[in-house]
């Protein structure tokens, strides 16, 4: 995160010291940049067990709202693929407490979770995580990298790279969706971002697409400019299926910010993954918590001795009371 609160990512092409200029030491953060669109078809398992922890996380902290059936769901998965199958009464809702999956979770949502673990038996930490990650990709908010705007109209708005294309919200209100294959040309200049949209026009008898365009202000040129970066390379990612023999296409793109992409686009990382030795890796345990009882109890003992030791001190107050007089 640099002076202008942007988080940046790495560029492995560089040193770390030109990049983060806080430090030595440095704070760097392993996160999940682009999203797939169909992470259930990642053939790696070890890229679909990095997606689940990503997303885990992210419904933790509620940069991921979820709602309350569907976080059930995705727990129990999660118990599944990390404790197998569920078994009375060795396991019960008391050691679902001991696990965090949402900010607000309650009594009564564990022992749905409890519930809804049994109901997994039988499969697998690698089907358990696929269960995941064929729920979670239907939330509203998968994969959405949102960006702060403001519209001609002088309102703020917000722009959300997804994986299926762009989201434009107005307050808590989503009022447009995008496609990658329809978005045709993404410009900036100065402070100002132009997106240019192709619709297909349904009132006419022939099929006729039309163009329009959408123009967003930023609060400056560094912001406009990261921005576009932003959404040019996150489209590069979901639209190109071989990156290389796309480029001469893409004209209305400037051809450094294209070629400075790193990594695999989503059609390499969900097809290509059979070409690549299976590797072997080891599932971390989660982050365990005292269960409700053990802290029930743990609250109760304080409140006796609390109890015992008032009681105690107003019986002294009260003996020396009778002895002064």
């Amino acid at each position: 995160m640099d002076a202008a609160q942007i988080t940046h990512w790495m560029d492995f092409t560089k040193p770390i010291r030109k990049q983060v200029k806080i430090g030595p030491p440095y704070t760097l953060h392993f996160r999940i940049k682009y999203f797939s669109s169909e992470p259930n078809n990642l053939h790696e398992e070890f890229t679909r067990y990095l997606f689940v922890l990503q997303l885990r996380q992210d419904i933790l902290s509620g940069k991921l709202k979820c709602p309350h059936d569907v976080a059930v769901d995705l727990a129990a998965f999660c118990l599944q693929a990390e404790l197998g199958d569920c078994e009375p009464p060795e396991h019960s809702p008391e050691l679902v407490s001991e696990f965090r999956f949402t900010p607000k979770q309650s009594e009564a949502m564990e022992m749905d979770i409890f519930q809804k673990w049994r109901e997994c038996r039988g499969k697998s930490p690698a089907q358990a995580e696929l269960c995941y990650l064929n729920k979670a990709k239907w939330l509203e908010m998968y994969g959405v990298d949102m960006h702060v705007v403001k519209g001609r109209d002088g309102l703020e708005y917000a722009l959300g790279l997804t994986p299926t294309g762009i989201l434009v919200f107005e307050g808590a209100n989503k009022i447009g969706l995008f496609f990658w294959p329809k978005i045709t040309r993404m410009d900036f200049k100065k402070s100002k971002l132009t997106l240019v949209v192709v619709e297909d026009d349904e009132q006419m008898k022939r099929q006729r697409q039309f163009e329009f365009f959408l123009v967003f202000k930023y609060m400056s040129i560094y912001f406009c400019s990261f921005l576009w970066d932003c959404t040019v390379l996150y489209s590069v990612f979901q639209k190109l299926q071989k990156l290389m023999q796309a480029l001469p296409v893409w004209n209305n793109f400037n051809f450094l910010t294209i070629a400075s992409f790193s990594g695999r686009t989503e059609y390499q990382a969900t097809r290509s993954g059979r070409l690549r030795r299976t590797s072997t890796f080891e599932r971390r345990p989660s982050k365990r918590y005292p269960s409700r009882r053990h802290s029930t109890f743990k609250v109760t003992a304080v409140l006796e001795y609390m109890c015992v030791f008032f009681c105690s001190n107003s019986n002294r107050q009260i003996k020396n009371y009778y002895t002064m007089y």
